[in-house]
């Protein structure tokens, strides 16, 4: 059987601690790039708009790291 059979709450809180990131530097990074999409221009944006804008920026910066390597 599983370690997470046997203990269900260990488990649980091993996942829970380890889903947290270390540093903020990625969470610093997002309100900074919210920043720059939300502006005086894009006041009307719809949260789900701005939510998928910062998404695919997220993954184009992603993208690009990855072929500069």
């Amino acid at each position: 059987k599983s370690v997470q059979e046997f203990l269900p709450l260990l488990s649980r809180f091993a996942r829970t601690i380890h889903a947290i990131p270390p540093t903020s530097a990625s969470t610093e990074r997002m309100f900074s790039i919210s920043g720059w999409t939300l502006n005086n221009q894009r006041t009307n944006l719809l949260p789900s708009h701005l939510d998928d804008i910062l998404v695919i920026q997220s993954g184009l910066r992603i993208e690009t790291r990855n072929n500069d390597e």
